[in-house]
């Protein structure tokens, strides 16, 4: 039976048990009382600390202590709104599969990339080497497309302003020019992936946005790029954007809310 602290890392396992600590405490500490209650070093203490401030995890205060940060806050709001979307979306994305036939995907925004969070094949599924959990830039795929186009200019600055590849021939690389079809998106409600990502494959992508009305989550149909003309694609639009809706109003959302902070 292999034994699993073989695997384990004792400075990880500190600093994990400093965050507990903190967060057991209030939410601040001092080193002294941090070593003692971890059972180690004051500097191998502060230096725990000041890896974990240098990755955002917590500050030192006016008075020397060091407190937590809301970057923990983040990541469990990003697991739980996950969590919440996945669980939501499952029976429409399904439903929309049976509308279309082509397969359909549900992807959050993480950094500047998307995350394939769950997809459903449709009648002809095409292979690729995206699957669950897997990554792709969001400025090359319909469902990333759909996320910025409704995301805060510092968002769409993070995600455009570095060194943008071609994934294919068809992969749009000037900023600007992606910057003016994000602003059709947001017109029309949806974006398109015409080969950009992978080779003969297009996407169709909706937002989904929670009760703050803010954009959490995008879903997609996609298929051979030989069987999703452009007809295709307006047909498909009007089921997308139906599931789009549907799901967004389960999470609380409501067109006012959109409309109001578009004010």
């Amino acid at each position: 039976m292999t034994d699993n602290n073989n695997y384990q890392i004792k400075s990880v396992l500190r600093a994990l048990d400093i965050l507990e600590l903190l967060a057991s405490k209030g939410g601040s500490g001092r080193i002294s009382d941090i070593a003692r209650e971890i059972g180690c070093s004051k500097n191998t203490a502060f230096r725990l600390l000041q890896t974990l401030q240098e990755r955002e995890f917590v500050r030192q205060a006016d008075d020397s202590s060091y407190e937590l940060t809301f970057k923990l806050l983040n990541l469990g709001e990003t697991v739980m709104r996950t969590t919440e979307v996945h669980d939501i979306a499952r029976p429409y994305i399904q439903n929309l599969v049976k509308l279309c036939g082509e397969t359909a995907t549900l992807a959050i925004l993480d950094d500047d990339e998307i995350v394939y969070v769950d997809r459903v094949h449709g009648n002809m599924p095409h292979n690729t080497s995206y699957s669950i959990g897997s990554r792709a830039k969001a400025y090359r795929t319909s469902l990333g497309k759909a996320i910025l186009a409704f995301s805060s200019e510092t968002v769409v600055d993070h995600c455009l302003n570095q060194e943008l590849q071609a994934n294919t021939e068809y992969t749009i690389t000037d900023p600007n020019r992606i910057r003016s079809e994000l602003r059709e998106v947001a017109q029309r409600g949806y974006a398109t992936d015409n080969q950009e990502n992978v080779l003969g494959i297009r996407c169709i992508g909706a937002p989904i946005f929670d009760r703050k009305g803010e954009v959490v989550a995008a879903v997609s149909v996609s298929g051979l790029a030989v069987r999703l003309t452009d007809q295709c694609l307006k047909d498909f639009s009007l089921h997308l954007l139906d599931t789009t809706r549907a799901i967004s109003s389960r999470l609380g959302y409501s067109d006012s809310l959109r409309r109001h902070s578009s004010a």
